[in-house]
């Protein structure tokens, strides 16, 4: 169909209110002409599978981009991806479709499994204890995947993304980088990414036929295209933006690591600077200067001091962490992160986002961060702290990378476009990264 049969049934689609002449007709066509080129060159839109749709299909999307979203600029608005966005103005509003499905009880299932998983992972201690668990955690993935096939939800996939990586994530870092020693974690590390390459690759081919398959078909509707894309660009914000975060923080450690060791602040720490995860009380903290800077001098440290144990204060009271005002491990991490690392993220450092957080509180009582992407900054700058002060900050970029990898992978399954193939690679993915889990639980012995 050459470009104007196409206007022609594009203009065939739309619900007018007014009566074309020729130059309104012309203007109608340019601007047509002009959200497909959009559609179809900016990086943005790479996801999007608009050479998958029927000719149909193609007109309702982009009748409903011009004319239907409730958002104006939409296609200029979409050019960055950000975590902050809500891009539902790009979802051809729809019922009875899978992309539009409100959360179900399956979708409450999985939620609640996950921070069971959490709980699971975080607090076993013996070998036993590990092998029965990955055999239960793997169990659960067969379950959940039977339970969805019976539920086809856009929303169920979504959730069941956070499941998979957040179940990966909580052994990685629990079970692994701060279970084994150093190098049988970072040997351990080197074969999820190992097989994270596999899987993406494996994604990639699989794409290739199926986008094949899906084009000849002419299956796709234009509905399950802005469900699922609208979806995809949510998460990618949201996983994009963490690794961004990530990529921040490494690259300041890499610059440290050019300064000679007298410069340095995310060197090893030394023996006689550890900090222990114990409470003292106020005048061990007071005597404590030496140890928190490691010997490097801060302007205006005591005020510093008292409002990073303010900081801690809070972080434990209102947002349930395990940190305490009385603990040194607990005020050097925080006070290195905000107050010695000067990294900044969007236009502000940490001691910057952290004070005005505060004073929020004080003004206003506990409420999220406004910015969920200067919350990702703060949490992840608090990781890294720690993995510092006990010795694996090597383990904590390693694992920083293979999460990113992970995510990637996942991201990649949108660009299926089918509720089934979506839902069976991940389910592939997560028992292929637990049979990882399962082989490194019973080759390693933990300490």
């Amino acid at each position: 169909m050459d470009y104007m049969e196409f206007t022609n049934l594009y203009m065939k689609t739309g619900n007018w209110k007014q009566q074309w002449n020729g130059e309104k007709l012309n203007n109608e066509r340019k601007k047509l002409k002009g959200l497909i080129r959009k559609l179809t060159s900016s990086s943005i839109f790479e996801a999007l599978p608009f050479d998958r749709l029927k000719e149909e299909e193609k007109c309702k999307l982009l009748y409903h981009l011009l004319y239907q979203t409730p958002e104006r600029e939409i296609i200029s608005n979409m050019q960055k991806s950000d975590i902050n966005r809500d891009y539902r103005g790009f979802i051809i509003p729809s019922k009875g479709d899978w992309t539009s499905e409100e959360e179900c009880n399956a979708d409450y299932k999985i939620k609640e499994l996950q921070l069971r998983n959490r709980e699971l992972i975080r607090h076993l201690v013996v070998d036993t204890e590990r092998t029965e668990a990955v055999k239960e955690l793997r169990y659960t993935n067969e379950q959940i995947r039977r339970l969805l096939y019976l539920f086809r939800s856009l929303r169920c996939f979504e959730n069941y993304i956070d499941y998979v990586t957040d179940g990966i994530m909580q052994w990685i870092n629990y079970q692994v980088v701060w279970k084994m020693d150093i190098d049988d974690a970072s040997r351990a590390l080197v074969r999820f990414m190992d097989k994270l390459d596999e899987l993406s690759e494996l994604a990639d081919k699989q794409l290739e036929r199926w986008g094949k398959e899906q084009k000849s078909s002419g299956k796709l509707t234009a509905k399950e295209t802005s469900g699922v894309f609208a979806s995809y660009l949510a998460k990618k914000g949201k996983f994009y933006e963490y690794s961004n975060v990530l990529n921040i923080l490494i690259k300041e450690v890499e610059e440290d690591n050019k300064k000679s060791e007298s410069n340095r602040q995310f060197g090893h720490v030394a023996p006689h600077y550890y900090a222990p995860k114990e409470l003292v009380n106020d005048y061990e903290i007071d005597q404590a200067a030496s140890l928190i800077t490691e010997g490097k001098p801060v302007y205006d440290y005591p005020n510093k001091l008292k409002e990073t144990r303010e900081i801690i204060r809070l972080f434990n009271e209102y947002g349930g962490r395990e940190c305490y005002p009385n603990s040194l491990q607990d005020i050097k991490v925080y006070f290195r992160e905000f107050f010695m690392s000067k990294v900044g993220y969007r236009g502000k450092n940490a001691m910057s986002i952290i004070r005005d957080y505060v004073e929020e509180i004080k003004c206003n009582d506990v409420k999220p961060f406004v910015d969920k992407a200067h919350y990702l900054f703060v949490r992840e700058k608090i990781s890294r702290g720690y993995f510092r002060e006990k010795g694996k900050l090597d383990l904590y970029i390693q694992k920083a990378k293979v999460h990113q990898k992970l995510d990637n992978t996942v991201l990649k399954l949108y660009q299926f476009y089918d509720y089934e193939w979506m839902m069976d690679f991940l389910y592939e993915l997560n028992d292929h990264l637990f049979a990882i889990i399962h082989e490194t639980s019973n080759e390693v012995q933990v300490f």
